[in-house]
C-alpha cells in the first residue's frame, strides 16, 4: 500500500472523511493528510478522529506540504525500527534463561 494519502475533503463522488475511512479500514497504517478550501472546527475534529494525520487548509504553500509528508515517513520509519528493536529486546530476554540452563546443563554434564 502507500505510506502517505493527501486528499481533498470535498470530491465529487466521495468525500475525503469517507476516503479515509475506506482506506483506513484497508490499512490502519497508512497516514493521511486531509485538505480542505472550506475548513471548519467541526470537519477538522472529525478527520483527526477518523486517523487523519493532519488537516491542512487552503491556500497551502507545497513548501508546507512537503514538511509534512516528510514527516509523516520519518514518524513511520521510527515506528518501523522501534517495533524492530523491541522484537530483538524481547528475543534477548527470552533467550537470556534458554542459554542459562543449557550452561548449567553442560557444567553438569562434562564434570
Amino acid at each position: 500500500m502507500f505510506d502517505c494519502i493527501i486528499s481533498d475533503l470535498m470530491m465529487p463522488k466521495i468525500d475525503g472523511l469517507e476516503l479515509l475511512k475506506r482506506i483506513k479500514m484497508q490499512d490502519s497504517l497508512v497516514f493521511f493528510l486531509m485538505i480542505t478550501g472550506f475548513p471548519n472546527i467541526d470537519s477538522a475534529v472529525n478527520a483527526i478522529k477518523e486517523g487523519a494525520y493532519d488537516y491542512v487548509t487552503k491556500p497551502f504553500h507545497m513548501e508546507d506540504i512537503r514538511i509534512k509528508v516528510e514527516r509523516l515517513i520519518d514518524a513511520k520509519k521510527a515506528k518501523k525500527a522501534l517495533k524492530k528493536m523491541t522484537g530483538i529486546f524481547w528475543a534477548l530476554i527470552i533467550s537470556i534463561p534458554v542459554w542459562l540452563i543449557l550452561g548449567i546443563i553442560l557444567g553438569i554434564i562434562w564434570k
